[in-house]
């Protein structure tokens, strides 16, 4: 919640990546474990895989630095990664219960469920930056001097909150929207 940097390649690469590849291979070695060790189905053990797979957000709370000022600080990166890392992996599951048949046919299944990740990735990713860009905007024409700490933090969750239920409304991901 105290991502202040724009959305922006140049920003976002790092943590983009390193999300990806953490979640990809977290979701790879856990599945690869469940497997072999617990005699899994392919299935089955990469839904266990996507389930273990998110990180926490809370761990880049402690980190010394301050992230809505610094694009390549450890804790903007790591607090960035996190939040897309359990995104993705929200994403995933609903990729796998599809393929292994346990999705909903009136809980946004655009057809196949390669479509379903799909749009709840974008979807996500869509609402919760119009609204993010919307609220930036609206908070700037707050003259900074009045506002208390309190006020800030009660829009930075009212954000949040707005970002979820958009995102839960059309049905797809409420993580990566916040």
């Amino acid at each position: 919640l105290r991502l202040k940097l724009p959305i922006a390649w140049r920003t976002w690469r790092i943590p983009l990546r390193l999300s990806t590849l953490t979640t990809l291979a977290t979701v790879g070695l856990a599945a690869a474990a469940a497997h072999l060790m617990f005699d899994m189905s392919l299935a089955e053990s990469l839904l266990l895989g996507a389930i273990l797979a998110p990180t926490d957000s809370v761990l880049a709370a402690d980190v010394g630095s301050h992230p809505e000022t610094e694009q390549d600080s450890p804790a903007f990166i790591l607090s960035a990664e996190s939040g897309v890392n359990n995104g993705l992996a929200a994403a995933l599951v609903m990729l796998i219960l599809g393929w292994m048949g346990l999705s909903d046919s009136d809980s946004a299944a655009l057809g196949p469920a390669s479509l379903l990740g799909l749009w709840s990735v974008v979807g996500g990713v869509a609402a919760g930056g119009l609204i993010g860009t919307g609220m930036a905007r609206w908070i700037k024409l707050l003259d900074p001097e009045r506002q208390a700490d309190f006020l800030e933090e009660a829009m930075v969750f009212a954000t949040a909150a707005l970002a979820y239920g958009a995102a839960m409304a059309i049905r797809t991901d409420g993580f990566l929207a916040v």
